[in-house]
């Protein structure tokens, strides 16, 4: 029975640990704008100022800014101490089988919502914009400016940079 308790408590460490992770990397891709730009457009200046806002459409966007990051930040905060209370359920003596299933069922509905949130406030930001403006974002979507173009021209800067530390080095020596 003893053991079962153990490898009970191990399956249930292993599937918070992993939920853990792939919650906390969401959460960071949403603060970082690293997952699907088109869908958080609102948080990148680039793209605010290629498409042109009107003062109200930039006040909207704000606002939704703000209120999706209090909504996010509250999340996280729960996610955080229910995962402290399912440690704590998790380390007695005997973990209390209910409790604990209890617990595993609050942390997963918490990153749920997280997930959902950050998956329809895409909606939320493209009913700011006006039609026109939805094609302009696309299209910039599309392009995806400075990254393969910033790469290369980091590697070309890179092996120049090299080539005049060479030069140099070879003046230095005659």
């Amino acid at each position: 029975m003893k053991v079962l308790r153990v490898f009970f408590s191990l399956i249930v460490i292993i599937s918070l640990l992993t939920g853990a992770a792939y919650s906390k990397e969401k959460f960071k891709e949403g603060r970082k704008l690293r997952h699907n730009k088109q869908m958080k457009w609102w948080m990148n200046p680039r793209i605010v100022k290629a498409l042109e806002l009107t003062a109200e459409q930039q006040k909207q966007a704000n606002k939704l800014k703000s209120n999706i990051q209090k909504k996010m930040i509250r999340l996280g905060a729960d996610l955080s101490l229910k995962k402290i209370d399912l440690s704590d359920a998790l380390s007695e003596d005997v973990p209390n089988e209910a409790i604990v299933t209890k617990l595993v069922n609050e942390v997963a509905d918490l990153q749920g919502e997280m997930f959902k949130i950050s998956m329809l406030d895409m909606f939320a930001g493209n009913k700011i914009l006006t039609p026109a403006q939805n094609e302009r974002l696309k299209t910039l979507m599309k392009k995806k400016p400075g990254k393969k173009k910033d790469k290369k021209d980091m590697e070309a800067k890179r092996k120049e940079k090299a080539k005049k530390a060479k030069e140099r080095k070879a003046r230095e020596k005659k």
